[in-house]
């Protein structure tokens, strides 16, 4: 069960789920902490795409271990 390999095709489409939308968030956070929040959205990811990558990625890797562990435990 710890490989997500062998999982039913619902838990692997849970997953990926769980890390697009965990991106999504991450942007939204990261664009929400940042000194750009004045302006638009799309200017900062214009502007700083490394800033945007680097927090969909966190936010990505932090929802898809919560999906999981929440389904190994």
């Amino acid at each position: 069960m710890l490989n997500p390999l062998n999982w039913k095709p619902e838990h692997r489409a849970g997953l990926a789920v769980g890390i697009i939308g965990g991106g999504a968030l991450g942007v939204a956070v990261g664009f929400w902490l940042t000194h750009w929040s004045g302006l638009r959205l799309t200017t900062w990811m214009t502007l700083e795409p490394q800033d945007v990558l680097m927090w969909a990625f966190i936010g990505a890797v932090i929802a898809g271990a919560a999906v999981y562990c929440r389904r190994t435990l």
